[in-house]
């Protein structure tokens, strides 16, 4: 069966990268895989490898991505210490820009206080990566020291949980540094803690911003839309676009110096479960019939996580949207000397 996910797997890719292989890392013995340590796989993969890990209760570390690479884990039951991006030998043309991770639950680094960053001694700017489907247990980071030369750009992080805060900008206020990154894309994601530090331009589409903290740190010109703001107001932003936003505080929006209209405060987004300040698994954030955020959207869509062209996923699996195989059965066991087997299978698209 697991060979068969592999095989799916890299036909789903197949039009992405014509040349590239697929790599099998599991640090259980009980699961063959060409590799048993995810960064010696990552070390030994060419560009544009997908390198396919499977689920264990044990910890894949820390990884450093240092060229493009797919990397698809099996959801939150494949566990990564930390992730960093870099590149080889500071080169700016071969550093992870271009990359692809999928269906991961990243914890925290054991000497820094993030989950994902740049690795504190490469100073390239990386570009174009997509990021689904992940647990950021830790602090997102997009500088991670005092180096002035990062401008990572065109990140999505889509259907993503963060249970602690986002770092746009530089490692810390007193650094002054706001410009680390430029068109970062939040979708259909659950934001924990607050987002800090930036100037430049991002877009938050489809969130739910779930905490009872300020929501924003030294942040301006970024759009936020079809969003929800529970038990937080979306304070702290300037010179932003909110359109089409719910709250829960009575705090106007927009306020200040920021722009935007079609926005609902004070209001109560009627979730189907979602007790407390904070994120738990068993929240259901799917909206009863009679919530005033169903078809309150821009064109008419739901705002949350569930509305737009790409909801949410239905589960917090966090597993890939790749085909799996949902049924396997075998006809005849036994099969002679140049018989056939014959046996019936069943996949879906994962949502």
């Amino acid at each position: 069966m697991k060979k068969i996910i592999i095989l799916l797997t890299f036909l789903a890719l197949f039009t992405f990268h014509l040349e590239a292989r697929i790599i099998t890392v599991c640090n259980n013995n009980s699961v063959p895989a060409q590799y048993t340590s995810l960064q010696e796989a990552l070390d030994n993969a060419s560009i544009g490898d997908t390198i396919h890990v499977h689920a264990s209760h044990i910890s894949y570390g820390n990884i450093v991505i240092r060229k493009r690479i797919v990397l698809l884990g099996e959801g939150f039951r494949t566990i990564l210490q930390s992730i960093q991006f870099s590149s080889v030998d500071g080169q700016q043309s071969n550093n992870a820009s271009g990359s692809v991770i999928k269906g991961f639950y990243v914890n925290k680094h054991p000497d820094y206080d993030w989950s994902l960053c740049q690795e504190p001694t490469d100073a390239t700017n990386i570009y174009n990566v997509l990021i689904q489907r992940c647990y950021f247990q830790y602090y997102v980071r997009f500088n991670n020291s005092s180096l002035a030369t990062r401008n990572h750009s065109n990140w999505l992080f889509k259907d993503c949980i963060f249970n602690n805060s986002i770092y746009l900008g530089g490692y810390s206020y007193s650094y002054g540094m706001f410009e680390h990154s430029g068109n970062i894309i939040f979708m259909n994601c659950i934001i924990g803690s607050s987002v800090n530090y930036s100037n430049s331009y991002h877009i938050f589409s489809h969130n739910i911003f779930r905490h009872a903290t300020q929501t924003f740190y030294s942040v301006s010109n970024i759009t936020l839309e079809n969003n929800i703001f529970f038990n937080n107001s979306g304070n702290g932003c300037s010179q932003c676009v909110f359109n089409n936003n719910l709250s829960t505080s009575t705090q106007a929006l927009p306020y200040g110096t920021n722009t935007g209209s079609n926005n609902i405060v004070s209001t109560n987004p009627q979730f189907v479960n979602a007790p407390g300040n904070n994120f738990i698994w068993s929240d259901d954030y799917h909206l009863q019939e009679t919530s005033p955020a169903k078809g309150a959207g821009i064109g008419g869509v739901d705002i949350g996580i569930f509305g737009g062209a790409n909801p949410f996923p239905n589960d917090y699996t966090g597993y890939p949207n790749l085909p799996w195989i949902e049924s396997w059965d075998i006809f005849n066991r036994f099969v002679g000397y140049n018989g056939f087997l014959k046996f019936q299978m069943k996949a879906q698209q994962k949502k």
